[in-house]
């Protein structure tokens, strides 16, 4: 009886723990808040995206090409699609978007490239192909999960703990994406513009990360006032 009610005892303490992670972050209303816009800009010579030979008995999609860096043309500069724009540790702020966060597996490859979820929000997985795939997780804080969509199905999971996560197809090698798990609203992934915003920011002071998969990371200091627009421009070299 002992062993049982350690047991149990063990259950709710592990249970309170996620509660507490999943409450980490409080929504509430804000008023007269400030935002943060800018971009991030790509310097030298962009690397050469090769072409992904896909068995067209698999997928006709003749055109694919691998996005591990992408750099495309806005304003007369060079800029980089897919970074991720985070600000770090804010625990109170505007309500996560009630879109559900989607991946897709679509001409064997994955889209988006690059996704963002809420932690522990239903995250949903699409097939949109005609054969099989998989969706291999590949972390360090959530739980390693490995699911089999079948055609035009779906499934559903979550992730509990904010981490960069990557994402494979064990059935097609060439298949890669990554999941950001977000701790907190405020976010942005860069499109070809290579800009972002993110607003409804209480006042206050922050820091403001960019990351990148292949190019790594930055942080800089960011003051936002209430009202008011800040800006913050990044800048990422070839490597």
């Amino acid at each position: 009886m002992k062993h049982i009610r350690m047991l149990n005892l063990a259950a709710g303490f592990a249970v309170l723990l996620t509660g507490m992670s999943l409450r980490a972050y409080d929504e509430a209303p804000v008023e007269n808040g400030g935002s943060i816009s800018g971009s991030v800009v790509f310097e030298g010579t962009p690397p050469e995206r090769k072409k992904i030979e896909i068995p067209k008995a698999m997928c006709d999609n003749p055109n694919a090409l691998t996005e591990d860096v992408i750099v495309a043309k806005a304003n007369g500069k060079q800029m980089l699609v897919n970074a991720v724009v985070t600000l770090v540790g804010i625990e109170k702020g505007k309500p996560f978007s009630k879109e559900q966060p989607v991946l897709d597996q679509k001409g064997c490859v994955f889209v988006p490239h690059v996704v963002v979820t809420p932690a522990g929000a239903d995250f949903k997985i699409l097939n949109s192909d005609d054969c099989n795939h998989n969706v291999h997780t590949h972390s360090d804080l959530n739980p390693e999960s490995n699911k089999a969509v079948s055609p035009k199905g779906h499934a559903i999971t979550h992730f509990p703990e904010p981490e960069r996560i990557v994402v494979r197809c064990d059935m097609h090698a060439w298949m890669k994406s990554w999941i950001v798990v977000a701790e907190n609203p405020y976010f942005a992934v860069t499109a070809e513009d290579g800009a972002f915003k993110i607003d409804k920011i209480l006042a206050g002071t922050y820091k403001l990360t960019v990351w990148h998969e292949t190019l790594g990371e930055q942080t800089k200091e960011v003051v936002i006032k209430a009202g008011a627009d800040a800006t913050a421009d990044y800048s990422f070299k070839a490597k």
